[in-house]
């Protein structure tokens, strides 16, 4: 084994969690942790001993529009502080993706959700990546939610690749695998 991917829930909330990632740290293995950005304490606690951060921003940063998809109230503020302080740590390699689900999100969320990394500076990998059912996670939620083509994933992302962003798209499907925009 080469490397440990921390995934949750949120793993943030696991208060063991900072010393889970120093033990992994000194087995030399690559260590990447999934988050929804919502503890910037903790991620900033875990920094030093991790080599890459999946953030998955749910949707655009409006309280309204993440309460509808997420259940929950969601402290914008955090999120953005995360954001923030990985963008600048030169030694983490750093993805914020977004889970595309036709249901819940339209074109003018991926906007707004490009917009904000736009204006933030982030400089990492953006990935747009189609929402898949999985066994196991309950058949309410394959009723009510189904998977995008990848015509309409690509349609979402193609009129960025004109722009000049600070940051690299990518697309996540099962037809291109994972695949910088650049290339489709």
């Amino acid at each position: 084994m080469s490397g440990v991917s921390i995934s949750g829930g949120e793993p943030t909330l696991q208060k063991d969690l900072p010393e889970l990632c120093k033990q992994i740290q000194k087995l030399g293995k690559y260590l990447s942790v999934d988050t929804n950005g919502s503890n910037p304490e903790v991620i900033k606690t875990i920094s030093p001993y991790i080599n890459r951060i999946a953030l998955d921003l749910k949707g655009p940063q409006n309280p309204e529009k993440l309460e509808e998809i997420t259940g929950v109230k969601v402290d914008l503020n955090r999120i953005s502080d995360t954001i923030e302080f990985l963008n600048i740590q030169k030694e983490i390699d750093f993805e914020i993706r977004t889970t595309y689900v036709g249901t819940l999100l339209d074109s003018e969320d991926i906007n707004e959700i490009i917009d904000f990394l736009r204006n933030l500076g982030f400089i990492g990998n953006f990935v747009l990546q189609q929402y898949q059912y999985f066994e196991g996670i309950g058949e309410e939620f394959k009723k009510i939610f189904s998977k995008p083509e990848h015509d309409v994933l690509l349609k979402l992302l193609k009129p960025y690749k004109e722009y000049n962003l600070p940051f690299k798209l990518f697309l996540r499907d099962d037809i291109v695998g994972y695949c910088s925009i650049d290339e489709l």
